[in-house]
């Protein structure tokens, strides 16, 4: 088996002062980002340099960036050392790399390395849990609620996307509003509305830490945040200048977010439905319930505003993800409340009945992208 590599630009021409890249017989560092499956068995994820060695087994200092492409899963902040020669050729973007010569090495002594280490050990607990339900189910809510995808390029996943469902299962603030709006609906009775939002303020942050967000999961949050905050004080705001200021508060923190195309998507997405929902459910046929009017509105919002984007990014938009939204969207969300509540301790019939209940949802789910996925798409 090998690994792919394929160098950043980031990567400077020398890795230490006096040091030639050509004698670099291996390197350690620190991966930066949760594993992403490309397919095949083959996950995707980023690196930082940390250190160089050369055949004189002389140890520089290293810096810079790599993508990495292998078949192994690693989680952020995890420490590995390459063994490799020539891993830095000057006229070749990609390095093949045996996977005997990747190491696990251990984490630093650090509070950083201290968290992320937690981290790692309460997602393999929850992906233990995970497994224990049917194997279609448990890769779907795998998907759904930590975004690990597993067989990303298997039928449902393509259903999903030809259907123009795909945001369905990037982590977003759609999954965000349903975990949240779970919490509050449950413990708003019990301890009062103030200490409801700090508490599920609090389960959201945890969340987001667990599953390494992205800049749309990142944005999700900081507006919950933002609106929790201004409605618990009665301050009524315009969305819209809240969405402005959740953009420079995240292009503040981490300014090269902003070239994702995933941050890019989310805003222009969640502006198209601020800006457009309202024009668009007025001139949809008055015989649509007022329900149906304003999803179907939102929906066709975002659909226009994202649909330049789309199209020069992927070369291919699915303009039946306006409606498809409808069916697949209460389906998905009761699926992920229901997966949620497998998760936590309870008798084993319940939860076989629960598992049972994920199955069925699992098939309607199937049947509904499976049916809209061939409906015509553009260009």
């Amino acid at each position: 088996m090998f690994c792919l590599f394929i160098t950043n630009t980031q990567i400077p021409e020398d890795i230490s002062p006096g040091q030639d890249k050509k004698v670099v017989t291996g390197i350690t560092a620190r991966v930066l980002e949760d594993s992403r499956e490309i397919g095949g068995g083959k996950f995707i994820f980023s690196i930082k340099l940390l250190s160089a060695e050369d055949i004189n087994s002389t140890i520089t200092s290293a810096s810079g960036q790599m993508t990495v492409a292998s078949n192994i899963n690693l989680y952020k902040g995890q420490i590995i050392r390459i063994d490799k020669r020539n891993i830095f050729r000057k006229y070749s973007s990609i390095i093949f790399i045996d996977r005997k010569n990747i190491e696990l090495l251990k984490w630093d002594n650090t509070y950083t390395s201290e968290i992320l280490r937690l981290r790692v050990k309460i997602l393999d607990s929850l992906k233990l849990r995970i497994g224990r339900m049917h194997p279609d189910s448990s890769l779907l809510f795998s998907a759904l609620f930590t975004g690990i995808k597993e067989n990303p390029k298997g039928k449902l996943f393509t259903s999903l996307r030809k259907a123009g469902a795909s945001h369905i299962l990037a982590l977003s603030g759609m999954h965000l509003g349903i975990i949240s709006f779970g919490v509050m609906f449950l413990v708003t009775i019990l301890i009062g509305r103030k200490l409801s939002f700090i508490f599920t303020l609090f389960i959201v942050f945890l969340y987001v830490f667990l599953v390494s967000s992205g800049p749309s999961l990142t944005r999700a949050l900081i507006l919950f945040t933002l609106l929790g905050l201004f409605a618990l004080y009665g301050v009524k705001v315009d969305i819209f200048h809240i969405l402005i200021i959740c953009f420079l508060i995240q292009v503040v923190i981490d300014p090269g977010s902003a070239y994702e195309l995933s941050f890019q998507l989310s805003y222009l997405a969640l502006g198209g439905i601020i800006l457009g929902s309202d024009y668009v459910s007025r001139i949809l046929p008055g015989f649509i319930p007022p329900g149906v009017r304003g999803i179907l509105a939102a929906s066709f919002s975002a659909q226009i505003f994202t649909a330049p984007l789309v199209l020069y990014s992927f070369g291919v938009i699915y303009p039946v993800g306006i409606v498809s939204g409808l069916i697949l969207v209460p389906i998905i969300t009761l699926f992920i409340w229901i997966g949620i509540l497998t998760l936590l301790p309870m008798p084993w019939l319940v939860q076989r009945i629960l598992f049972w209940i994920m199955e069925e949802l699992y098939v309607a789910v199937e049947i509904s992208a499976d049916f809209f996925s061939k409906f015509p798409f553009f260009p």
